[in-house]
């Protein structure tokens, strides 16, 4: 009983984790794409976006036409 007990924690646990992992990248996926709106709607050197922002973007093949700068910039 205990061994069945444990199979089921077990499975629990790694459910849970893929889901954590799921939500978080649609998340990721969900800025991303926010960014790319407001990349579009603002004029070109008034939006930009950061090193960040630009590889997590890449790493969803998200295309984001914004400039890249690092800090910011006053």
């Amino acid at each position: 009983m205990r061994f069945v007990t444990f199979v089921i924690m077990a499975a629990l646990v790694v459910v849970s984790a893929i889901m954590l992992v799921n939500s978080a990248v649609e998340e990721d996926r969900a800025e991303c794409l926010r960014l790319q709106k407001q990349a579009e709607e603002f004029r070109l050197g008034l939006f930009y976006i950061t090193p960040a922002q630009k590889a997590q973007c890449d790493e969803l093949k998200i295309a984001v036409k914004a400039p890249v700068r690092e800090g910011i910039v006053r």
